[in-house]
């Protein structure tokens, strides 16, 4: 469960973020929605304790983000895949453990290892180096580094930003797939609506400097998302509400 309690963060004298609270409870995905520069990431980072606000309060499952990171139960999917090109599939996978201090090659980490590749169809390519791969495989290798550990949270921070259009869409199929099998409390930042109806339960909208929540929405699908569901009437209606919503929410 992710609890943010009134969060204030500014950067020196620029207040970016202002008394803002959300609450993700458990095997919710909620999709953050807002023009470019508003504090999506940011809001993201102070999270995942890599920043600390000012004011507020942020709880993990009770804990403070520096604590629940520093016990590998947060997983942060960034933008680029940050894979390291000299190491394989499966020693991209174990960092996590390596950071932690941890011996990443004792039988329980690698098994855990090679359930988060099987859990993101990629378990027969752990031999294989990122530059052998597509870039819609480099980031399922992302994604199972960031849930190997089985955290208590995940961030995805404009997971298939750098993806094209046709393996975003296999891609985001796929994700929605273990997102529900891991009922992991996740919370998604992105730029593209349909990516944010087709992967989250409920979504709010970030606007104004400094930021804050000024609009929310349930998004009432069917649990069993696919292909077809992206043609359907009820999606559709919502994602041309959500473009004129954002059309009309001026950047920062």
């Amino acid at each position: 469960m992710i609890e943010v309690d009134s969060i204030s963060f500014a950067f020196g004298t620029q207040l970016i973020l202002s008394k803002l609270s959300l609450r993700v409870e458990r095997s919710e995905v909620l999709g953050i929605l807002g023009p470019s520069g508003v504090g999506k990431t940011t809001l993201l980072r102070c999270i995942a304790g890599l920043l600390k606000p000012q004011r507020g309060d942020i709880r993990i499952d009770g804990a403070e983000p520096q604590q629940a990171t520093k016990g590998q139960k947060v997983g942060y999917l960034f933008q680029q895949d940050s894979l390291l090109e000299w190491r394989s599939v499966l020693e991209n996978v174990l960092l996590p453990f390596e950071a932690a201090g941890a011996n990443a090659v004792v039988p329980e980490n690698t098994a855990k290892a090679f359930r988060s590749l099987q859990l993101v169809g990629l378990k027969d390519e752990a031999g294989r180096f990122p530059s052998q791969l597509s870039g819609g495989m480099r980031q399922r290798v992302a994604l199972a580094r960031a849930l190997a550990p089985d955290p208590s949270v995940l961030l995805l921070d404009e997971p298939f930003a750098s993806i094209d259009l046709l393996t975003r869409e296999r891609i985001m199929i796929e994700m929605h797939k273990i997102l529900h099998q891991t009922q992991t409390p996740t919370i998604l930042v992105t730029h593209h609506v349909e990516e944010a109806i087709f992967l989250s339960d409920r979504l709010v909208l970030l606007a104004g400097r400094p930021a804050s929540i000024v609009q929310s929405w349930d998004v009432g699908l069917r649990r069993d998302r696919d292909q077809p569901l992206l043609a359907e009437p009820a999606f559709l209606h919502l994602a041309l509400a959500l473009k004129q919503q954002l059309r009309s929410t001026p950047e920062v």
